[in-house]
């Protein structure tokens, strides 16, 4: 595959204008000038794109797309206990089937190319992202107070046997507790050594809400960072990520950096749920990695990591009246490169030559982008989700002028309106 006649991103700033990427298997084999002689017996014209690499979203919970736009305006304790929670008891793994399969091409139609998901019905969840040809970190989530006997554990332990490394590599694992409210001490230990056995990383929400930090410090006298910090949590190899990070202390930030746990921070979750503002620009300054997630679509509302980065080239400068804050490159980096890093694929997150083809191109002739100036600055500041045309996922092209070419999109759109009949009635 040849993409030709494309300005590219290659993914810490630069660019390189009317390019030719010359792809080879799932590999980018070279970026040479336009002009160049390559084999062209499958070619992908980019006249007036830039090509840049796919986005990441390094925390979400793909099967909630039948809970979008419903239970808005709660708290998060709430809205978890008394709407969430009751509604996810009522989805069959069928149901989560399709859900995720429609969480898989929302985000493919926003550019997002791999995602680290947290929920369950994992197998069915592998099955759409075999299917979709996405890339996706699975973990089967689990909680204490919902496995009593370690059924889930086990299901968590033995799909990351069954799937880890699957789909040509496309589908990786994690195991990981949900949160500490949701689980005690000796149910997250439990976790640890599971996840040590496997090599298997770990996932966690963390310092999400005032609540959370505020019971924990009463329960054990500690921040919630800091007890799972002194259980062991994080000091498992492999993927280590942690979600929001909101409501953090310089000790706790400390221990993140130490341990080379990855942040993931969901900024249009937790401000719709009026949890806070996890403080990007300081964990950045400590040299933590931070990268961004949607969260699920019940919070957040859609999977745009577009949003995302607006959202975060905005919120900063306002906050810190700086200009010169979350520059357009910075937030790129956190979306691409830093994503990355969090999913444990080194990889992925920058056009280079070697690296995964994992790309995405992105009309620059739309009205909404045009004209292009600084193209970092148009991807951050104007480019949203529908500007993307092109999606290339390990080599393959999953998405062309806006058609996604693995699935039936309308069949996922109907059955998970369908589900969301049922459930939510």
């Amino acid at each position: 595959m040849v993409i030709k006649n494309v300005n590219v991103l290659v993914g810490d700033g630069n660019i390189i204008n009317n390019a030719s990427i010359v792809i080879n298997g799932n590999k980018i084999e070279k970026i040479v000038p336009s002009d160049c002689a390559v084999a062209d017996d499958n070619v992908i014209y980019g006249n007036g794109m830039l090509a840049m690499p796919g986005l990441v979203n390094t925390h979400t919970h793909a099967a909630m797309t039948f809970l979008r736009n419903y239970a808005n305006d709660m708290n998060l304790q709430d809205w978890l206990f008394t709407k969430i929670f009751p509604a996810e008891d009522k989805l069959t793994a069928q149901m989560a089937y399709w859900c995720v399969k429609l969480a898989d091409i929302e985000m493919i139609k926003a550019g997002v190319t791999c995602y680290s998901d947290n929920y369950f019905f994992m197998d069915d969840a592998a099955r759409a992202v075999e299917e979709t040809g996405i890339r996706a970190v699975l973990s089967r989530s689990v909680s204490g107070i919902s496995d009593p006997e370690g059924k889930k554990l086990k299901e968590s332990c033995d799909f990351f046997k069954q799937y880890n490394n699957t789909a040509d590599g496309r589908i990786t694992s994690t195991l990981g507790a949900h949160a500490i409210y949701t689980s005690d001490t000796d149910y997250i230990r439990k976790v640890v050594e599971c996840a040590d056995g496997l090599g298997s990383g770990l996932q966690i929400h963390l310092a999400e809400t005032v609540k959370e930090v505020e019971d924990c410090i009463a329960q054990n006298g500690v921040t919630p960072t800091e007890y799972l910090d002194k259980i062991g949590y994080f000091d498992v190899e492999g993927v280590k990520i942690a979600a929001h990070c909101v409501h953090m202390t310089d000790n706790d930030l400390d221990i993140i950096k130490e341990k080379g746990v990855s942040v993931a921070a969901n900024i249009g979750s937790n401000l719709k749920l009026a949890s806070g503002i996890p403080d990007i620009p300081k964990m950045m300054a400590k040299g933590i990695n931070v990268s961004l997630g949607t969260d699920g679509a019940s919070s957040n509302n859609n999977l745009s990591i577009f949003n995302e980065m607006r959202l975060a080239g905005l919120l900063y400068k306002g906050l810190s009246m700086d200009p010169l804050m979350m520059n357009a490159d910075e937030v790129i980096r956190l979306a691409t490169a830093n994503g990355a890093r969090a999913v444990g694929n080194g990889c992925l997150g920058e056009i280079k030559e070697g690296n995964i083809a994992d790309i995405i191109l992105v009309d620059t002739t739309s009205p909404s982008i045009a004209p292009v100036g600084e193209p970092a600055a148009a991807v951050v500041y104007s480019a949203c989700g529908g500007d993307v045309d092109t999606v290339i996922i390990n080599g393959k092209t999953v998405m062309a002028h806006r058609v996604v070419l693995t699935c039936d999109e309308e069949e996922a759109v109907d059955n998970v309106n369908q589900i969301a009949r049922q459930i939510l009635g």
